[in-house]
């Protein structure tokens, strides 16, 4: 075996704890404010009366669905998918 076989790769390669933590807050904050957005837009929408939601096309029933189809939709977008 080689010597630069068994030596550890640089700090700057190898995660710190420190780094993994301030990963998993974004992570997390990130999918808490897109959890944030759909409910909202949910609510918004499951306030309007079964005439409005007709005159934009969606039924009370597809709501949920609707607004997760939308909300993959702009969130591709925002990823330039």
């Amino acid at each position: 075996m080689s010597a630069s076989a068994c030596t550890p790769l640089p700090a700057v390669v190898r995660p710190t704890l420190a780094s993994r933590l301030i990963e998993l807050a974004h992570a997390t904050l990130t999918h808490w404010r897109a959890a944030s957005a759909r409910q909202r837009v949910h609510d918004e929408l499951d306030r309007l009366d079964d005439r409005r939601l007709r005159d934009i096309g969606v039924e009370r029933a597809d709501i949920a669905a609707r607004v997760d189809v939308e909300m993959t939709r702009i969130n591709l977008r925002s990823l330039g998918r």
